[in-house]
C-alpha cells in the first residue's frame, strides 16, 4: 500500500468532457489492488472512475478489485475495469504506468462504495457537501 497526501483540487481541462469532475485526493489515502503487489498512488478520482500511477501495467479489459482506506474510516473495495495503461516516468524519474479505471456499474453496492470514494479521498461529508 502506498501512503499519498494530496489537495482537492478539480481538473478544469478534464470537467469539461467527463460526467462528472475528477478530483485529487487530500489527506493520507491507502491504495492496493488485490492479487497484485503493484503500488499504486491514485492521481484523481470521480464516481465513475479514477486514474491511478502504478508500478506495473495492467491490461486494458480486465477487472480487479480495488481497496482504498484513509483515516480511521472503514476501507472502500470496488470492482473497476481497466480502460487504459500507458508507460509514463514520475517527477522523480521512475518509470511508472498511468492507469485508468472504470468502476464497474450494476455491480452491489458499486455506485454507493464510488460515492462513499469520492467523500473519503476529497475529504468532503456524504453527498459531495463538505463536513
Amino acid at each position: 500500500m502506498e501512503l499519498l497526501k494530496y489537495t482537492a483540487v478539480p481538473s478544469p481541462a478534464q470537467m469539461d468532457r467527463r460526467r462528472t469532475p475528477r478530483l485529487t485526493p487530500t489527506g493520507e489515502v491507502h491504495a492496493e489492488v488485490f492479487g497484485t503487489s503493484a503500488r499504486i498512488t491514485i492521481t484523481d478520482v470521480s464516481h465513475h472512475g479514477m486514474k491511478v500511477q502504478a508500478t506495473a501495467p495492467f491490461w486494458p479489459g480486465t477487472r480487479h478489485v480495488i481497496r482504498v482506506s484513509a483515516g480511521h474510516a472503514a476501507p472502500i473495495d470496488l470492482l473497476a475495469t481497466v480502460v487504459h495503461c500507458q508507460r509514463a516516468v514520475t517527477d522523480c524519474g521512475a518509470p511508472c504506468f498511468v492507469v485508468g479505471w472504470q468502476f464497474v456499474p450494476g455491480t452491489p453496492g458499486t455506485d454507493e462504495a464510488a460515492m462513499r470514494l469520492v467523500d473519503l479521498v476529497t475529504g468532503d461529508g456524504p453527498s459531495g457537501l463538505a463536513s
